[in-house]
């Protein structure tokens, strides 16, 4: 099993793709990896959107399957 301990949902996740981590779970796939651990990005640099980033990871990991495991960030 592969696990990755330091993923972002990028602001271009974010963006582009919400909450939803299918394609996010598909590039996993590309690369062999079979769960990840998940922090919020747009938080590390825009400390007013840091609750929203949080959750925003937390709603994808809970879609996730079990394969994505989110982690907090703060500023």
């Amino acid at each position: 099993m592969i696990i990755d301990t330091h993923t972002h949902w990028g602001m271009c996740w974010e963006d582009r793709d919400g909450s939803d981590p299918t394609e996010w779970l598909k590039t996993l796939d590309r690369h062999g990896v079979d769960k990840a651990a998940l922090m919020g990005h747009r938080g590390l640099t825009r400390s007013a959107d840091i609750r929203r980033s949080n959750d925003i990871v937390k709603e994808a990991a809970e879609r996730s399957g079990g394969r994505l495991t989110p982690l907090a960030t703060v500023h």
